[in-house]
């Protein structure tokens, strides 16, 4: 258990390390697609697999990532985690097929199943001193989530200038300051953990409020891997790659502020509102960009879109309120391997309706159409009980 001063220091070292892996490798995923098109020369489809790749191997790995979790301890599962963010970045620069590129995605996606289900996990232990997951859990992904939209920035501005290899240089840099931050983290001691169980774990994976939220997090995660995916491919072929940031800060702007006073509004809402008001609102984002095609249509979409974005920490402290500290780690990346998986979908469904209709419009009416069918169903959304 924390004490005070632990927990505030060991917060502060969380936010300052998400705040640099974010707004480098984090960011960097927004124009990644763009850059294995037209510098690695990849297809759009082999593009888009890569990065939807990552997601997958997230997904997969989180189900059964708490056993890796229990036995490296939080402390060197967070290291080994991030640091494959740092290796995923410099590969970018030396690996130049397919085939290899696959293959550091699956890595990245598991050390990303690593570092997150660790670092929620321990804030989420954090909050149970005061009862305040909800604050915690707003304030952590307010960080990073401002830390991905100022890279957003950054790495447009550096890719103008300094070309999109030598951004990537400096991207790797920054990720490594991020990662050596976790080694001055203290206090987080394996012990506390549940030794894992497949039984146990597959319990949480269809109990009846892990089911409904982790729907929750499937559906709402499709705008993040629209913008990630099909957006980025669209702006860069339209507009240039250097137009990406211009283009997309809107959303991930809007994204760091709702995050960052989630639990204000959750406060004063109903989670079931919420969830009603976030996803209609991307719905009328992707009518919006149908309807005034352009730069305009594009941003204002963009940002009625990232409405969802509320809904990810809201969720994280729903699973702090009805998961034990003991078992937290095996309920985070049981239930949030449905967003993971959402995300993956989210960017090859994307390119698959793309190839099949060969038009845009068809596409975000479709995708607007889900959104408004999710609308519908979370006004039954139901109060939770405890895993």
């Amino acid at each position: 258990m924390y004490d005070e001063r632990t927990k505030i220091i060991n917060f502060s070292i969380f936010s300052f390390a998400y705040f640099f892996i974010l707004s480098s490798t984090g960011a960097f995923q927004q124009f990644l697609i763009p850059y294995l098109i037209n510098n690695i020369k990849l297809s759009a489809e082999q593009a888009s697999l890569i990065l939807a790749v990552v997601y997958f191997s997230f997904f997969a790995f989180r189900i059964l990532i708490s056993y890796l979790i229990y036995y490296l301890g939080d402390y060197w599962a967070l290291f080994l985690g991030g640091l494959t963010y740092f290796i995923f970045t410099v590969s970018l620069l030396f690996v130049g097929n397919f085939w290899g590129l696959m293959f550091m995605a699956i890595i990245w996606g598991l050390g990303a199943a690593l570092m997150w289900t660790t670092s929620t996990t321990l804030l989420l232990d954090m909050g149970d001193l005061k009862k305040e997951h909800g604050f915690l859990m707003s304030l952590f992904y307010g960080a990073g989530r401002f830390g991905f939209a100022i890279g957003i920035i950054f790495i447009g501005i550096l890719i103008a200038y300094i070309g999109i290899r030598k951004t990537i240089a400096v991207n790797s840099i920054i990720t490594g300051i991020g990662v050596l931050s976790f080694l001055f983290l203290s206090n987080t001691d394996k012990s506390q953990r549940e030794k894992p169980d497949i039984k146990k774990i597959f319990e949480i994976i269809i109990s009846p409020q892990a089911v409904t939220v982790g729907l929750v997090l499937f559906f709402s995660s499709i705008s993040f891997g629209l913008c990630l995916g099909f957006f980025s491919k669209y702006i860069s072929i339209k507009y240039g790659i250097a137009n990406i940031a211009g283009i997309t800060i809107f959303f991930h702007l809007m994204r760091a502020f709702l995050t960052t006073f989630s639990s204000l509004i959750a406060d004063r809402f109903r989670k079931n509102t919420i969830l009603y008001v976030s996803f209609i609102f991307s719905a009328i984002g992707l009518i919006f960009c149908v309807l005034l095609q352009g730069v305009i249509g594009l941003i204002v979409g963009l940002f009625l879109l990232s409405f969802t974005a509320i809904i990810e920490p809201i969720s994280i402290a729903i699973i702090g309120e009805i998961s034990e500290s003991k078992n937290r780690h095996l309920a985070i990346g049981s239930i949030f391997a449905w967003r993971d998986l959402g995300i993956a979908l989210s960017i090859v469904m994307a390119q698959f309706f793309e190839s099949i209709f060969k038009n845009m419009e068809i596409s975000l009416l479709l995708f607007s159409m889900l959104f408004i069918l999710c609308a519908i169903l979370s006004r039954r959304a139901k109060e939770f009980k405890r895993i």
